[in-house]
């Protein structure tokens, strides 16, 4: 049995627990909810207690876009319009404080986090999930691009042994620099396992929509693959783990 830790970011919360059975594909955790509330002060408008019930254009639960009218201050001639400038929710009205709060629409992706594996939830926390597998797994600590499934390619130095040779295959370097990444992409390597990024990061990768697996593990996990070249292994990006087949 192999015991395969997920680490978690600030912005996920797990949502299985100790002793849970989890499938392949199962959703383990989420994104925290990161909208914001947002405080409309219309004291601040010249609207008194006395008026504010009153001034209101929206009511508790109704939608908000950018641009809208939320009150009117009431003058003799004309009434002055205050807008909304968030998208959201009207969440609570404060009429003692003439407040009014609007729950802004998250703009966060919330993609979950899937397990890779079937297998039992061992620990559980705020910081990483770690389930007991029967599978050959190896744990990630970032991963970009898409899934790759093929033979796995430990190569000692870098840029020398790329060559056509690596073409449908996943290789690893522990030290991963911008010539060598995108030579390899080049060659057609369908992955790239490191153990550190140099002269680039994820973002200038992702910007590029990669059409293959770019993977970040630790040294001691890093070991592990030094064994395995000529095997094939799979990179799971979602999962975060690569899975010895």
């Amino acid at each position: 049995m192999t015991l395969l830790p997920i680490n978690l970011s600030k912005e996920f919360v797990p949502i299985v627990s100790k002793g849970q059975k989890v499938s392949v594909g199962e959703i383990i955790a989420k994104k925290k909810d990161s909208s914001a509330e947002n405080v409309i002060h219309l004291q601040n408008f010249g609207i008194s207690s006395k008026e504010f019930k009153s001034s209101l254009k929206k009511n508790l639960g109704d939608k908000v876009v950018v641009g809208d009218i939320v009150a009117v201050k009431k003058k003799i001639f004309k009434g002055q319009k205050i807008l909304s400038d968030t998208a959201g929710t009207v969440s609570k009205i404060d009429e003692q404080n003439c407040d009014l709060y609007i729950k802004a629409e998250s703009t966060v992706e919330g993609k979950p986090l899937i397990s890779p594996v079937e297998g039992i939830v061992e620990i559980c926390n705020n910081e990483q999930i770690v389930i007991k597998t029967a599978k050959n797994a190896i744990s990630v600590k970032d991963a970009l691009g898409k899934d790759a499934i093929g033979e796995f390619l430990y190569l000692k130095t870098l840029p020398l042994g790329l060559n056509e040779s690596i073409e449908g295959k996943i290789i690893a370097n522990e030290t991963l620099d911008k010539v060598s990444l995108y030579k390899a992409l080049g060659l057609g390597a369908i992955g790239i396992i490191a153990v550190e990024l140099k002269d680039l990061d994820f973002i200038e990768i992702q910007e590029r929509n990669v059409d293959a697996a770019i993977v970040l593990v630790d040294k001691e996990e890093f070991k592990k693959l030094e064994k395995i070249s000529g095997k094939k292994v799979l990179c799971d990006v979602k999962g975060k783990a690569i899975l010895i087949l």
